[in-house]
């Protein structure tokens, strides 16, 4: 009896942090849309690139 109400008691801590971690993915996710969803948010890759002016590294 022990060992099965510590196996449910597992079980039902992993499935409260699975949920836990999937809430917070689905908030980031939604936060992220809205941001690249705002006017001039989103910069293209070429954008990026020919903005950086540091080099790192031997590239």
């Amino acid at each position: 009896m022990r060992a099965r109400d510590t196996t449910i008691e597992e079980l039902t801590a992993f499935k409260q942090r699975a949920l836990s971690q999937l809430a917070a993915q689905h908030d980031e996710s939604t936060r992220l849309r809205r941001h690249t969803q705002q006017p001039g948010a989103a910069v293209s890759l070429d954008q990026a690139r020919a903005a950086r002016t540091t080099v790192i590294g031997p590239c």
